[in-house]
């Protein structure tokens, strides 16, 4: 998040205006220099934009609209590549952080809420192909100009790896 808040100052002066920062996959561990959704959140509103955060999970959407507010921002609980798909303003800067990649750190409780909401467990193919929708989604909607960013994304070997392994060659194609 912090490459595309970087890019994103960078890309402000040009961007249209009424286009909206949208973050997919909100933060759910307040870590120091992690907590993206807060960052996203607090450029938009400093950068008069306004902001959405789209979670899966109800308990962290209900989180942040206590902790971070309701004023110029919406919060949605939902899958990130539905609430895509009928999305209706203009997005400025997208930044994709929904479905996990496979790792050992994951929680059971997490785990749970993909099993519920997806009918599997934490996997890199559904995490790869749901920012994929994701990608695909938001462009529709993209404004001239704006920025896509995908996180724990990364070239290894020379391929894509990680959430935007789908993503990124077909936003590059």
């Amino acid at each position: 998040h912090a490459l595309a808040l970087r890019w994103l100052e960078k890309l402000l002066p040009s961007l249209p205006a009424g286009g909206w920062l949208v973050e997919v996959g909100c933060s759910r561990e307040i870590i120091e220099g992690q907590h993206s959704t807060a960052q996203l959140a607090g450029f938009a509103r400093r950068h008069g934009l306004p902001f959405a955060g789209i979670d899966l999970d109800p308990e962290n959407i209900n989180a942040l609209r206590r902790e971070l507010g309701e004023q110029g921002r919406r919060w949605v609980c939902g899958k990130g590549e539905e609430v895509l798909a009928s999305w209706k303003e203009p997005i400025a800067a997208l930044y994709l952080d929904a479905y996990d990649f496979w790792h050992r750190s994951h929680s059971e409780i997490r785990e749970e809420v993909y099993r519920t909401a997806y009918g599997t467990g934490i996997n890199d193919e559904a995490c790869q192909q749901i920012h994929l929708i994701a990608a695909q989604e938001g462009s529709k909607r993209m404004q001239a100009g704006g920025l896509l960013a995908i996180d724990d994304t990364w070239l290894e070997a020379g391929a894509w790896t990680g959430k935007g392994a789908l993503a990124v060659p077909w936003l590059l194609e």
